[in-house]
């Protein structure tokens, strides 16, 4: 399939299964052989893609200052616009990744601080404590914090779930020679990560 869009994220099921996201609502799909574009419900750029399985996928995005952040879903047919779903408050804001341990532990996150949890029925927000971007969100399986986020604008974010709450894991002071933003996370065990910005 030929493409002229920016491409952003991509989830990896298998060898020969995998999506990708990027702008224009661009969504494609891998089959081992061939790439082929999805029908998506809209046209702004796709930041973030998740699912635990290839018939359970959430999609994320949104143009900042261009057109509000949304939240789609596939459910192994088509894909849906789950944005109405999300808390009043919330729609609208950018949202820039999604990430989960499993389809019933599942997050969002973005612009203004944005921290989405769906717990396989209902999208809730959760206060990060902060009011800055956060950019991406990973964990380690079984680890503990179970999820980690990270992000910033004018300062750098670092935030730990432990089951109840967001908390800052920014050292303070803030080390000479960080980044104000931090842009990706990865966490290889419960106590071992790293981040970049």
């Amino acid at each position: 399939v030929n493409v002229e869009a920016d491409l952003w994220w991509v989830r990896v099921f298998d060898a020969n299964s995998l999506v990708i996201g990027g702008t224009q609502g661009t969504i494609l799909r891998y089959d081992g052989k061939t790439f082929e574009r999805m029908d998506t419900p809209g046209t702004s750029t796709v930041w973030g893609i998740w699912g635990e399985s290839e018939d359970d996928i959430w999609a994320v995005g949104g143009d900042p200052d261009v057109s509000p952040g949304f939240i789609w879903h596939f459910d192994g047919e088509a894909w849906s616009d789950a944005t109405d779903q999300l808390p009043e408050a919330k729609r609208g804001s950018v949202i820039y990744k999604i990430w989960g341990q499993r389809s019933i532990d599942v997050w969002a996150a973005g612009a203004d601080g944005t921290a989405l949890h769906w717990n396989g029925k209902t999208w809730k927000d959760a206060d990060s404590g902060t009011d800055q971007r956060i950019f991406t969100l990973h964990g380690a399986p079984s680890g503990d914090p179970p999820f980690v986020a990270v992000g910033g604008y004018d300062a750098p974010v670092i935030l730990e779930w432990d089951g109840t709450a967001w908390h800052s894991a920014v050292p303070s002071p803030t080390p000479k020679g960080w980044p104000a933003q931090i842009y990706g996370v990865y966490m290889d065990a419960e106590d071992h990560g790293y981040a970049v910005g």
